[in-house]
């Protein structure tokens, strides 16, 4: 028995390139389409909602990013920061922001919509630093999307609460040290 040499490169490689220009031209596509990508979520972050709710499979997300309407305003209550459109931020979003909510889109395989930011209620409260990004995954669940502002040291502010904490400890300290 003779066995026959058996050569098809067409199966074996899907991108066949004919010169070195066409292989940069599918280089730039790819790299084309990413940016794309990333311009299509800045679209929407900088767009008005218009009540559409992402839709997503409930069970992929990360809990821990997932928070109703009213713990978002029980939490943030006392630094008097509210829920409202994103639109009402009109500074730059970091890049790690926007990486990260396109690998949240490829990971939960949906487009994003519906964008809210936890903003200031009160102009003499105005942010440094950009807000917290959320995504309505449903009638008020929200989606946390840039949860690594959350885990970044911001400079403490100043709140009442750190002083009551500081006189606690004084006093603790003190009258353990007496005993």
């Amino acid at each position: 028995m003779e066995l026959k040499r058996f050569n098809i490169e067409e199966e074996l490689s899907s991108i066949r390139f004919s010169c070195a220009d066409e292989a940069i031209g599918e280089i730039k596509n790819l790299f084309f389409q990413d940016q794309l990508t990333e311009e299509q979520i800045l679209v929407e972050i900088y767009s008005p909602n218009n009540s559409e709710i992402t839709d997503v499979n409930m069970n992929r997300l990360n809990i821990d990013r997932v928070f109703s309407k009213k713990q978002i305003s029980n939490k943030y209550f006392f630094s008097r920061c509210k829920l409202v459109d994103s639109v009402k931020f009109q500074d730059d979003y970091s890049i790690s922001t926007i990486l990260e909510i396109k690998s949240e889109q490829r990971r939960l395989e949906t487009e994003f919509k519906g964008f809210f930011v936890l903003m200031p209620g009160n102009k003499f409260y105005a942010i440094e630093t950009e807000p917290l990004l959320f995504a309505q995954v449903g009638p008020h669940v929200y989606y946390l999307l840039n949860d690594s502002l959350l885990e970044e040291d911001r400079s403490p502010r100043f709140k009442f609460k750190n002083i009551f904490n500081w006189i606690k400890k004084r006093i603790s300290s003190k009258t353990s040290s007496k005993s």
